[in-house]
């Protein structure tokens, strides 16, 4: 599997399903999200902020997988909190759902994740 391959997935689709350890239970968890691909970083907005179950695990252990298509990812993530990073995603999500599907599905827009991709051996 080429990162080309991965990219052009990664481009293309609506959703990817990560992987992240529990913070308590400490077994891998396995969510769909929507996502940004941008500048060979993916993006991610909690649909409830800093309140949403998957953000609260990644907090805790910053590294998750990734599948989309029959590609698996593996990433780092990085909390983003400053005001005008969250902004910029949020004006992605936007940009790329549409901003009636972002009010409609999402709330608490006080963080987002920036992960950078690596592909799984």
């Amino acid at each position: 599997m080429s990162w080309k391959n991965a990219e052009e997935a990664l481009k293309k689709n609506e959703e990817i399903k990560i992987t992240f350890v529990g913070r308590k239970s400490k077994k891998k968890i396995s969510t769909p999200v929507w996502y940004v691909f941008e500048n060979n970083r993916i993006l991610l907005l909690p649909v409830s902020g800093s309140k949403t179950n998957w953000l609260r695990n990644i907090v805790v252990t910053p590294k998750i997988d990734i599948e989309l298509d029959s590609i698996k990812i593996s990433g780092e993530c990085e909390i983003l909190t400053k005001k005008e990073d969250i902004d910029h995603v949020i004006a992605k999500f936007k940009e790329k759902y549409g901003e009636e599907e972002i009010k409609k599905w999402y709330s608490g827009f006080d963080v987002a994740v920036r992960v950078r991709p690596m592909l799984s051996k």
